[in-house]
């Protein structure tokens, strides 16, 4: 699938008041927090899309094998990283908010713009930069997490499938368009933790049939600069999913949530397997650089690049 283009929305404007900001053009209206760099609010065509704003993420529940290897401790940082990114400046124009901050406890810079293109979608892109000299462990994942009204419960997705993929445990996936509930995205482990990832994605789509809203995430620029990410959704956080030691005791039992939790990835680091008592994910399947890259658009309820 080749890239999907996307022009920056000449008719954009942005309204900046008090700690909010909102890029609006004639379909869409984003809604940002100037304090935190979350995106808050998604409005298209008057209808809402969040529940949860988007916000950047290093982090992901341990699997069995993370936890044999003592991942949970060795990398709490990055569970930690996240809500410390302290923002130091919020540029504004008429089609564009970028924030620029920092991540003290990593010594690194975390820069998010947000960028207003057609037919009303949004272009995210990030920027990460290690700045100290101080040693840390790898990162768990780079992207965005962010959660959707009850009701979006249709998957679509051009990249590997049917079943989960990671980037040491992908090669028996093959690519296709595919299609899943969310509720079927989740496998009830021995013990819940990360679950239901798709990698090498093109594009991918979460449908609320009911209220007829759709939105698409398309890839713009992600590992090695290919125009692909990884996702997942389900109707659990990745605090639910560390949260109990079976299924039935996370928030909604079997069912979940109602609503539905997506992560959007560069990369989120391989889950090993040598075994599940200390050996650790391969090197090549970690995440130690000290510069990443990646962008992506949400496009809610248009032109489907997987009609394409």
């Amino acid at each position: 699938m080749p890239k999907f283009e996307y022009k920056t929305n000449a008719s954009a404007n942005a309204v900046v008041n008090g700690d909010q900001v909102q890029l609006c053009s004639p379909d869409a209206v984003y809604t940002f927090d100037k304090t935190t760099g979350a995106l808050t609010s998604v409005l298209y065509r008057g209808k809402e899309f969040l529940a949860q704003a988007m916000k950047p993420t290093f982090w992901r529940a341990p699997t069995d094998n993370d936890r044999g290897n003592q991942h949970p401790n060795r990398c709490a940082v990055w569970r930690r990283a996240a809500k410390s990114w302290k923002i130091e400046s919020c540029d504004v124009n008429d089609a564009t908010v970028t924030f620029k901050g920092v991540l003290p406890e990593i010594q690194a810079n975390l820069n998010v713009t947000y960028t207003l293109v057609e037919k009303g979608a949004l272009r995210v892109s990030m920027e990460y930069k290690k700045t100290g000299s101080n040693g840390v462990p790898e990162m768990p994942r780079f992207g965005m997490e962010l959660a959707l009204q009850p009701g979006f419960e249709q998957l679509e997705w051009f990249g590997r499938g049917p079943e989960e993929s990671y980037c040491d445990k992908k090669n028996g996936m093959k690519f296709g368009l595919w299609k899943k509930t969310v509720a079927d995205n989740y496998f009830d482990y021995s013990e819940p933790g990360e679950v239901g990832n798709h990698t090498d994605v093109a594009a991918a789509a979460i449908a609320n049939a009911a209220d007829k809203k759709t939105l698409h995430i398309v890839a713009q620029s992600g590992w090695d600069g290919k125009p692909l990410f990884e996702f997942n959704a389900l109707h659990y956080s990745t605090a639910d999913l560390q949260s109990a030691k079976h299924t039935y005791q996370l928030p909604g039992g079997y069912k979940g949530r109602p609503e539905t939790f997506v992560n959007i990835d560069l990369r989120q680091q391989g889950v090993g397997g040598d075994d599940s008592w200390g050996a650790r994910t391969h090197a090549e399947f970690t995440n130690t650089g000290k510069e990443y890259s990646f962008s992506f658009v949400l496009a809610p309820g248009v032109d489907s690049p997987l009609d394409k």
